[in-house]
């Protein structure tokens, strides 16, 4: 049923356009121009989700290399595909409240342990 729905919403595509991942390389060269900072977390689905859809295979073989280059950037912290067990989706790729506080634990994790990627709060920065 939801692989039907999202074979019948991405029109039977059987690989990814290209524009979402220029997109996304334009907007962290945009950001590191300006002196920002990236933190790229690749979410999971389901491994059924991932397994039964063809698109999940073409995204892997696009963000593979292209996350390894960006993880060599000064600034840029990419997050492997957090795990994603079956009993931790509610469908095909909504997460249950339970795993939430896992997944944010693992971000905080790869966060403090870069100092170069430390979040700024605005007291911090009129102390």
């Amino acid at each position: 049923k939801y692989l039907a729905f999202w074979r019948d919403y991405m029109g039977n595509a059987k690989t990814l356009s290209d524009a979402p991942f220029q997109t996304l390389q334009r907007t962290i060269d945009g950001i590191l121009a300006e002196g920002g900072r990236v933190v790229l977390v690749d979410l999971p689905i389901p491994p059924w989700h991932a397994q039964g859809a063809e698109l999940a295979s073409d995204y892997t073989r696009r963000t593979a290399p292209l996350f390894a280059q960006l993880q060599t950037r000064p600034g840029v912290s990419v997050v492997p595909a957090i795990d994603g067990a079956e009993a931790d989706f509610s469908d095909e790729v909504h997460p249950k409240p339970r795993v939430t506080e896992r997944w944010a634990q693992r971000l905080a994790a790869v966060v403090t342990a870069h100092p170069g990627l430390a979040l700024t709060t605005r007291s911090a920065i009129a102390q």
